[in-house]
């Protein structure tokens, strides 16, 4: 299993929150990892990348201190997840001319 580069992102439903993520990640296989979602196995590269931060409670950004006690690390998301619950962009600030 491997990550992806692109920029992690946040989702609109709380970490591991799905109603079989219990159930599905117990049963991933060990050459794959769960969706931080869903639980469902991933296998090879990582569709989506997402950092979970406050002991599993929140999605933090490349700007999250790894060195929080809270801080998880970064998690894959599947696609069909990644569909489903991807939060709007935040809006570019606009720039000074």
């Amino acid at each position: 299993m491997t990550t992806n580069t692109a920029k992690p992102s946040r989702y609109t439903v709380a970490p591991f929150s799905g109603p079989d993520y219990q159930k599905r990640s117990a049963r991933c296989p060990d050459d794959a990892a769960p969706c931080a979602i869903c639980g469902k196995a991933i296998k090879g590269e990582w569709p989506h990348t997402a950092i979970v931060i406050e002991g599993g409670a929140a999605w933090g950004d490349e700007s999250s201190d790894e060195n929080d006690p809270g801080h998880m690390g970064a998690f894959p998301v599947g696609r069909d997840c990644h569909k489903k619950y991807a939060a709007p962009a935040a809006p570019a600030s606009a720039g000074a001319s």
